[in-house]
C-alpha cells in the first residue's frame, strides 16, 4: 500500500477514534513554505504572532570508545589502562530539527517542505532556528516520520506544538502514529484549540518498548479554513529535558482537548 493510501487510512481511523471519544466522554486531554503561501495563510498566522508565548500551558505529570589500554613498555613497565566511554545515542535523531530536513522523512500531498529556517517559519521556533510547519494549506495530508528504537526505561514521547487554526472542530486534525497504523495522541486543528504559544505534549509509548518502530507525525487539513500545526524539540526518553507539567497520555488512547 502506497503511503498516501495509508494516509487516507489513518485520517478516518484518527477521526474515527476522537468521535467515539467525545460520545463517550471517556479521556480528554489537557490544552490544548517557501516561497508565495497563500494570502490566507500568512494572514491567519500573522494573527497568531501577536500572541507569541514559549511557556507550556497548565498541565499534569503522569512522564563508544573502544577500550584504550596505555602501557610504558620499559623495563619497569607499569601499566594503566582506561574503562570505555560507552555513549548511546538518543533514540531520535536531529529532534530539534537544527540539521535541517535530516534523519526525517517528510510527505506533503501538496508538495510543501516541512523541516524549515526561520526564514520561512511565520511562528518563531522554540529552540534554535528550525522547526516544523505542517498544513497551512487546504486539502493538505502532511507526514513526518522517523525509524526510532523505543527506550525500555522512560518510553515517554515528548515534543513541543503550536496550534494556529481558523477552523471549526471536526475538520482538521492531527497527531501520532506508530508505523502508520496505531494511533497514539490525535487532537483537531481548530481555532477552540489554538495555543497561542509553544505547548509540550507527552504520549507514553511503553507498548512499545523495546521495539524499533516508525514514529509518525500526521496532520490532515479539508478545502474549507487554515489550520497549522507547528512542531519542535521532539525527544524519546530523555527525562533531562522534562520541563515539567505537560500532559501525559497513555498509548491506545486519543488525547482531545477540551
Amino acid at each position: 500500500m502506497s503511503r498516501a493510501s495509508k494516509a487516507t487510512l489513518l485520517i478516518v481511523l484518527m477521526v474515527g477514534l476522537s468521535i467515539w471519544l467525545v460520545a463517550v466522554a471517556a479521556q480528554t486531554g489537557a490544552q490544548e513554505a517557501t516561497n508565495q503561501r497563500s494570502v490566507d495563510r500568512q494572514k491567519l498566522n500573522t494573527q497568531n504572532e501577536i500572541h507569541i508565548s514559549r511557556q507550556a500551558d497548565d498541565a499534569i505529570d503522569t512522564a563508544e570508545l573502544t577500550l584504550s589500554p596505555r602501557t610504558d613498555l620499559t623495563p619497569t613497565a607499569s601499566y594503566s589502562s582506561f574503562l570505555p566511554l560507552v555513549t548511546t545515542p538518543p533514540p531520535i535523531t536531529n529532534g530539534d530539527f537544527e540539521l535541517g530536513p535530516v534523519a526525517w522523512g517528510q510527505f506533503s500531498s501538496n508538495g510543501w517542505p516541512l523541516i524549515l529556517d526561520s526564514s520561512e517559519l511565520l511562528v518563531p521556533a522554540h529552540s534554535g532556528s528550525w522547526a516544523v510547519w505542517m498544513g497551512g494549506d487546504l486539502n493538505e495530508d502532511a507526514i513526518l516520520w522517523q525509524l526510532v528504537k523505543v527506550p525500555t526505561s522512560d518510553a515517554i514521547l515528548r515534543y513541543w506544538h503550536w496550534i494556529a487554526s481558523e477552523d471549526d472542530c471536526d475538520n482538521d486534525v492531527a497527531g501520532v502514529a506508530i508505523n502508520l497504523d496505531e494511533v497514539v495522541d490525535a487532537f483537531w486543528l481548530c481555532a477552540g484549540n489554538n495555543t497561542g504559544g509553544w505547548v509540550e505534549r507527552w504520549v507514553d509509548l511503553n507498548l512499545y518498548a523495546g521495539q524499533t518502530v516508525e514514529l509518525d507525525f500526521v496532520a490532515f487539513t479539508n478545502e474549507s479554513l487554515l489550520s497549522s500545526l507547528y512542531l519542535d524539540d521532539v525527544s524519546l526518553g530523555n527525562t533531562s529535558n522534562n520541563s515539567g507539567d505537560a500532559v501525559l497520555l497513555g498509548y491506545g488512547t486519543v488525547g482531545l482537548y477540551a
